[in-house]
């Protein structure tokens, strides 16, 4: 948590309760959400900086590639919320995941002089390709969207305190259909977890994703980094050339053999020569844990981040409920539930994650009794809209 000394802010209908980091874009906030009837909810809030609000790229491509998140619904991707406009601050919600990184975890780990447990890493890699998959596989109107993560990374991978993993910040995702598309050749993403053809400045598609996933599961097993140089440009040539210093069966000779093979081939130079889709690479990591006659799901997951951060969870917990005492939901102002309109009408002001289409009692009953005015007759009205 970057500071103890933040003051609680309103910020339209949320409550900015904690400023949790900052980067050359956006800060982020933990923040408590409200609703009718005194609910609350716990959310994440990524506020651009107010310098860039004026850079209508900037702006443009930020709305294009939030509306991309805000689509994606999977037990295995961080949901946002909304995406909006409160003043000059635009910002996304998001959901609020209460756990660590996977870098977090690595460094943990790496102060414990212990390693990932393989059976775990298996488990986690095999989550964040299922995430990925959905992601690929989605669709808008009924057309693949297209989309491609474009920085799977340590920082981009959370597990929480519960054992779920999900894969967050899909800001510079890309989506073949959006109508604003990256220049060919345009490098955005980490270096180190860029695949190739990304490197080269050549069309990608969602194998690039696949290639840095092979990144992160070498990474976790060995705990340190794969393609790391003095230089970004020297970086970018072991990217370009994907050869495997070392692989995890000659460091520990109990790792087994398939666990080479997996990395090896979702780190493939060629594109085709990967495996195809991350489903299949999803797969293949599940299949190797039953073949070791090991079970990891969220429970044993969680087990293990109660070892290495205990602490931690004890003071985090601490501090929900002192989020949760009375005097501070009190500062909340309710009259200020809605965003700002915006100076710049050629920008939405605030866009929600899809609704199920359809109509509430309350708009039916209104609607009904403005016809019977018009008409001069009782007319009975009667609607069901799916």
């Amino acid at each position: 948590m970057e500071s103890a000394t933040f003051q609680p802010q309103q910020f339209g209908k949320y409550l900015l309760v904690e400023r949790i980091g900052a980067g050359g874009m956006a800060e982020i906030f933990r923040a408590i959400a409200f609703g009718v009837e005194g609910f609350t909810k716990h959310v994440c809030i990524k506020r651009i900086l107010p310098n860039l609000s004026s850079d209508e790229n900037f702006i443009r491509m930020f709305i294009d590639e939030a509306k991309i998140s805000v689509s994606l619904h999977h037990a295995n991707i961080v949901q946002v919320f909304d995406l909006g406009r409160i003043g000059e601050h635009y910002f996304i919600a998001m959901e609020l995941v209460k756990g660590r990184d996977l870098l977090a975890i690595i460094n943990r780990c790496r102060r414990l002089r212990r390693k990932l447990p393989v059976p775990v890493v298996l488990h986690v890699m095999a989550e964040v390709c299922t995430g990925l998959d959905y992601a690929h596989r989605s669709k808008v109107e009924g057309r693949p969207a297209g989309i491609i993560h474009r920085d799977v990374s340590p920082s981009n991978i959370l597990v929480s305190w519960e054992g779920d993993v999900k894969v967050t910040d899909f800001g510079i995702a890309k989506a073949t259909m959006k109508e604003h598309k990256t220049t060919t050749g345009t490098l955005k993403g980490k270096y180190g977890y860029m695949s190739p053809e990304q490197v080269m400045g050549m069309e990608i598609d969602h194998r690039s994703d696949i290639f840095a996933a092979g990144v992160l599961m070498w990474e976790s097993i060995m705990m340190r980094r794969l393609f790391k140089a003095e230089t970004d440009l020297k970086t970018l040539e072991l990217v370009k050339e994907a050869r495997l210093p070392e692989l995890p069966s000659s460091a520990d000779r109990r790792i087994p053999n398939v666990v080479d093979e997996i990395i090896l081939k979702a780190c493939a130079k060629r594109p085709e020569d990967r495996f195809q889709t991350a489903g299949e690479m999803a797969e293949a990591l599940r299949d190797t844990l039953y073949g070791l006659g090991e079970r990891v799901d969220s429970t044993r997951l969680a087990g293990f981040m109660k070892e290495i951060f205990k602490e931690e969870i004890e003071k985090e917990e601490q501090r929900d409920r002192d989020l949760s005492k009375p005097e501070l939901l009190a500062l909340a102002r309710p009259e200020e539930q809605f965003a700002t309109p915006p100076t710049r009408p050629d920008l939405p002001s605030y866009i929600r994650a899809p609704e199920r289409a359809g109509m509430s009692p309350l708009s039916i009953a209104v609607l009904g009794t403005g016809l019977i005015l018009l008409a001069g007759a009782i007319v009975v009205l009667v609607f069901w809209l799916a």
